[in-house]
């Protein structure tokens, strides 16, 4: 899944994340939520496209666990239009392929994301503030408020180690909700 996706498109950036490799589908909003609705490019190919329908009943799972485990998110996501939320009721699919591993919040996103593994993978987030680190394992989905907690990927045992990540963009949420 990892190798074809990434020999197409792969963001690298330096940022107070760390440096990181990542491939996103999705939609967001440009200048900080008060810009145009854009488009991952990786969407837009036929290749993106296929990755987005193959793991359909991923993004089915992943929309029911928020679904349930807390209903007044899913139901402000959902006021987003359909065509936005291409990832179930998420606007956006992230995959690390070299995790951020510094400290960090994820201001952009909009209160949860739900993070799963994929890969040869064992490892841990590690909850900074909280003084907690989370063992995770493939299978495993941890749903995390992002944007409030400060976390930071483990270091340790970097190879192989891809984790997926849905979430919808605040900016998303504050445009088409008038709650938020």
């Amino acid at each position: 899944m990892t190798n074809n996706l990434q020999s197409i498109y792969m963001d690298k950036i330096k940022n107070s994340r760390g440096a990181e490799e990542y491939f996103k589908f999705g939609h967001y909003l440009e200048r900080g939520g008060k810009g145009r609705i854009l488009q991952s490019l990786i969407s837009q190919t036929e290749i993106g496209k296929e990755f987005l329908s193959i793991n359909n009943n991923i993004w089915k799972i992943l929309t029911d666990i928020a679904q349930t485990m807390d209903p007044e998110y899913a139901k402000n996501i959902k006021q987003i239009p359909e065509q936005y939320r291409t990832i179930g009721i998420f606007s956006m699919f992230v995959s690390n392929i070299k995790p951020p591993t510094k400290v960090h919040r994820d201001c952009k996103d909009y209160r949860w994301c739900l993070i799963f593994l994929y890969g040869k993978h064992c490892n841990g987030l590690y909850l900074h503030y909280l003084n907690t680190y989370i063992v995770l394992q493939l299978g495993d989905v941890l749903m995390l408020d992002s944007k409030r907690i400060w976390h930071q990927a483990d270091k340790s045992n970097m190879v192989d180690r891809y984790s997926g990540i849905v979430t919808t963009h605040a900016g998303l949420c504050k445009r088409f909700n008038k709650n938020n």
